[in-house]
């Protein structure tokens, strides 16, 4: 009895640690230039605007504010006053994330700008498009 219940736990751990690296590992992120012809991104980047905008407006904007790094090395709870709570969801909470893009599509294209955080978790690092769901 006592191995078969080392063995369920032992396989619950190896397949919980499975899904815990697909979700952070497995990440598949959308490159510059493909954000840029997604969305046709002519709109500049404004952080009032950006806030109060639907997901489809936002996206036309996450090409100038990856390019312009705006938000690198500065402090996470900038992003949060510039732009308002988490619309998406990366990791953590908190990790800022915003849903753009066209919501009603299939699921698997559903797309979010995350700013990764540094390993202190005070400042931003590297701003990002990660496809939120329907891992490849």
């Amino acid at each position: 009895m006592k191995k078969l219940y080392l063995f369920v736990l032992t396989t619950l751990f190896i397949s919980s640690s499975y899904s815990f690296a697909d979700d952070v590992f497995l990440r598949e992120y959308m490159p510059i230039k493909k954000i840029q012809q997604k969305w046709n991104s002519k709109i500049k980047f404004d952080p009032t605007n950006f806030k109060g905008s639907s997901s489809e407006i936002k996206a036309t904007m996450v090409y100038d504010l990856i390019a312009s790094k705006r938000y690198i090395k500065q402090p996470v709870d900038k992003v949060f006053n510039d732009l308002g709570p988490s619309t998406g969801l990366f990791f953590s909470e908190m990790v800022p994330a915003y849903v753009i893009g066209n919501i009603n599509e299939k699921p698997d294209e559903l797309w979010q700008v995350v700013f990764l955080l540094t390993r202190d978790s005070k400042y931003i690092e590297k701003v990002v498009v990660h496809k939120k769901c329907c891992y490849k």
